[in-house]
């Protein structure tokens, strides 16, 4: 402010003071060449570049409306800065005072630059002069919001925290002990989550066509469903629902429980199915003793009229056991002496399986069979497995047929020499 300006600041200033009585309102407009300053401390050293100053201990503005009508508002403001006792908070402060509300908004001392600045386009910066977005919070370290329940209404007291940083973006759970229930790492696809208009969850896709739709990226990342349990069992259950009553439920475990180890099938908790750690499933029993154990029936729905029994093809297909010529390579008939020999080779055995030991049996052993002619035994992995119980039979009706020949040669021969 230059010289003049100040004589004619202070010229007004005395003007008042002389000529004015305190107190005393003039019903004119007061209009003052030069800065202003009021309080009990005035003048300042230097206005500098300052049109206004308040000078003294205790600075407050208030806004008095004196609106009286009805449907005019008419409350009443103040601009407080700073405590007045010994020991208090510097501040600036907009105090409802009609609300006998202090602190509305307020700005402590010390605050830094840029705490709270609002844009030319609306967007509102915390921290920053250049919000990006409509409200943009700007921290050196994982800048977060907070949302707290402080109990004052009633209702329990809980606090979450919203943040991220280099290493994710996270929910808080303050009250228990800063638990993460929920993160996102930098880095992860468009759509690792995605719930579409309809409530369906998209796990890797933004059109999830069920209720959870888990799909991979490519060949490499296939769809992937991890259930991980820290105790013995990680189940994956399914229920249908009757208002809060399941009326079935299916479940899937991996389990470590002994005498259950596998993955385990189970309808209303009871195991359907168990597919152990060998690979071997078992069908009505936990403990599979082939690749395929059931201790109940079994149909073959696409199977029927099978009264000769099943059979398996060279690829694995099970058929009925057919005898039709259409279906085979007729080389000739059975030499009697090679079936013949094949039978008195064969040793008949008796004995017990080893799941059924309780249970007498009488076999033909697979390997020895195999010894005699390789034609008898059927193979698993290239060694013997099984006995071909229809080329056995052959060799019984080619040996039964020459020993009938024989039987009536004999009687003939007998005859001849009566």
């Amino acid at each position: 402010m230059t010289k003049l300006h100040a004589l004619s600041a202070l010229r007004a200033a005395l003007f008042a003071a002389v000529l004015l009585p305190a107190g005393i309102a003039r019903a004119q407009d007061l209009n003052v060449n030069g800065s202003l300053c009021v309080g009990f401390d005035c003048p300042p050293p230097s206005f500098g570049f300052d049109t206004i100053v308040l000078r003294e201990n205790n600075l407050r503005i208030f806004f008095d409306d004196t609106s009286v009508s009805a449907g005019f508002p008419a409350n009443k403001w103040r601009i407080t800065i700073n405590d007045s006792a010994s020991g208090g908070a510097s501040f600036f402060a907009i105090d409802d005072v009609t609300g006998s509300r202090t602190g509305v908004f307020k700005i402590m001392a010390g605050a830094p630059s840029a705490s709270l600045f609002v844009a030319s386009s609306g967007n509102v910066g915390i921290g920053t002069t250049v919000p990006g977005l409509d409200l943009s919070v700007f921290s050196g370290d994982t800048p977060a919001i907070r949302l707290e329940q402080s109990g004052s209404s009633g209702f329990t007291a809980q606090t979450f925290d919203i943040g991220a940083n280099e290493a994710n973006f996270f929910v808080r759970d303050l009250t228990f002990g800063g638990r993460l229930p929920f993160r996102i790492r930098p880095g992860a696809p468009t759509s690792s989550i995605d719930i579409s208009g309809s409530g369906k969850v998209g796990v890797g896709t933004n059109s999830p066509n069920a209720q959870l739709s888990v799909t991979g990226a490519d060949d490499n990342t296939f769809g992937q469903l991890l259930v991980t349990s820290s105790g013995n069992d990680a189940r994956l259950e399914f229920r249908n629902a009757n208002g809060a009553t399941p009326t079935g439920r299916g479940s899937i475990l991996m389990s470590r429980t002994v005498g259950f180890e596998g993955l385990r099938f189970m309808i209303n908790n009871v195991d359907r199915a168990i597919i152990d750690e060998n690979g071997n499933v078992g069908i009505g029993t936990t403990a599979p003793a082939a690749q395929l154990h059931t201790t109940g029936s079994v149909t073959f729905a696409g199977i029927t009229g099978c009264s000769g029994g099943l059979q398996t093809g060279g690829s694995g297909q099970v058929s009925c056991l057919v005898s039709s010529r259409q279906f085979k390579n007729i080389a000739g008939d059975l030499a009697a002496n090679v079936a013949l020999a094949n039978i008195m080779a064969l040793r008949p055995q008796t004995g017990t399986y080893k799941d059924t030991p309780d249970v007498p049996e009488h076999w033909l052993i697979a390997e020895d069979v195999a010894e005699v002619d390789p034609a008898l035994a059927g193979l698993r992995d290239g060694k013997p497995y099984v006995v071909k119980t229809q080329n056995v039979v052959a060799d019984l009706v080619a040996v039964v047929q020459q020993q009938q020949r024989q039987i009536e040669e004999l009687r003939r021969l007998i005859a001849a020499r009566q």
